[in-house]
């Protein structure tokens, strides 16, 4: 039974994300950080969700609607006290870092889908924003 029981921990035990305080952050898009240190500057895509893009977006209405998104980005950003990223053991197929994103305590992701400039995403296919008009 304990046989069992340790195979089924195996299956389930995942890496921990790793914790790390950067000194700042400047906001790329909706959904998209740099951190950066003294001694490195790290693409942070964040984890959980799904913001409308701004580099390539594929109609205006995504384009303004990743503009608004950024914008609220830099504002929590420029507001902040305190910066921690949780780090996940993989990157995206980008080869950006993903990580959680809190501010001030606050899950950023969370922030972003409660105040409906973002969607929740946990990988895969994303939705379209263009027919959200």
């Amino acid at each position: 039974m304990l046989v069992g029981v340790g195979v089924a921990l195996a299956l389930a035990w995942r890496p921990a994300a790793e914790a790390v305080w950067p000194v700042a952050l400047t906001v790329i898009d909706g959904d998209t950080v740099d951190a950066r240190w003294p001694w490195r500057r790290e693409r942070v895509r964040i984890v959980g969700m799904d913001a409308p893009e701004v580099h390539s977006p594929r109609c205006a209405h995504e384009r303004a609607m990743g503009e608004r998104a950024s914008a609220r980005l830099k504002a929590l950003v420029s507001g902040a006290r305190t910066i921690r990223l949780m780090r996940v053991p993989r990157r995206d197929v980008f080869g950006r870092t993903l990580a959680r994103v809190m501010i001030d305590g606050r899950d950023v992701a969370e922030i972003a889908v409660a105040q409906g400039w973002a969607r929740r995403y946990g990988g895969g296919k994303r939705g379209g924003w263009c027919d959200d008009k």
